[in-house]
């Protein structure tokens, strides 16, 4: 089991690809790929190179509904459907750890979110790449449409997505222009190799790795990228320690189940 799970994990990793081109998620027309929809997500997603994570708190309205909603925004785009984020995040000190969107990157870019208040009121929907805020921008109701634009510099690891506090936003339209990862593939090992049925979270901070949600006996090994086990370790408490800066695959295991994930050490 050891020898395969390697294999797998550096041919996964080979496969990573990275473009300088736009990309983007356009949940309001491209109906082959995101298709109408109220189910939302439960588990942790990759879908077309973007990140959906659901976290362990599931409401009746996840995360992740594609709901038919015609709202025009004021360059002209025109939106039929929402990505809905369903509820407020789980956020604190600009990293999300519940009901949120993410993506890769390796250089400098530009992202830009067209979207709408998810209730009645005030809505806010925040970018960071979760140590840093990169923007922000909010939304009066659900017919108010607005647009955040903003860049950022980050050279490796994740983009986070999320709202604040009250209701979720729906999302439109998501573009980035920049350098972005492939990040189906390199989280392909967590997705389609093992089920990722663990409620335990892992997440890195600068070159702090933290462990949250511990409830039971948990297992986490730590992989270069090469392969390399670089550090084992079992708790059964909420923990962290400290990583050298690199690229890495958290293998976590618990009586829950399995789950790869990777994490971006500064």
């Amino acid at each position: 089991m050891k020898k395969k799970l390697l294999f797998l994990m550096v041919t996964t990793l080979y496969s990573v690809t990275y473009v300088n081109a736009q990309k983007v998620w356009d949940f309001a027309n491209v109906t082959p790929i995101w298709p109408t929809s109220t189910a939302g997500y439960t588990t942790n997603t990759i879908k077309d190179n973007l990140g959906i994570y659901p976290g362990v708190t599931i409401t009746a309205t996840p995360i992740g509904g594609i709901i038919p909603s015609n709202l025009t925004f004021t360059d002209g785009f025109s939106g039929l459907r929402y990505f809905r984020m369903g509820q407020a995040s789980v956020f604190s000190n600009n990293r999300p750890t519940e009901r949120y969107l993410y993506f890769a990157t390796t250089g400098a870019g530009t992202i830009k979110i067209w979207f709408a208040s998810g209730g009645g009121g005030n809505r806010t929907i925040k970018v960071t790449d979760g140590t840093t805020e990169i923007g922000s921008a909010s939304s009066a109701n659900s017919t108010t449409p607005s647009i955040l634009e903003a860049q950022y510099t980050q050279t490796s690891g994740n983009i986070y997505i999320y709202t604040g506090t009250g209701t979720g936003v729906n999302i439109y339209k998501i573009e980035i222009t920049g350098t972005t990862g492939t990040t189906q593939l390199m989280s392909s090992l967590a997705i389609n190799d093992f089920e990722a049925n663990s409620s335990t979270n892992i997440y890195s901070d600068g070159k702090e790795v933290f462990i949250s949600n511990v409830t039971s006996s948990t297992k986490v090994d730590i992989y270069s990228i090469t392969g390399a086990l670089i550090k084992s370790l079992k708790t059964e408490t909420n923990t962290s320690f400290g990583l050298d800066s690199g690229i890495y695959i958290a293998k976590v295991k618990t009586s829950e189940g399995e789950k790869s994930v990777k994490i971006a050490v500064k």
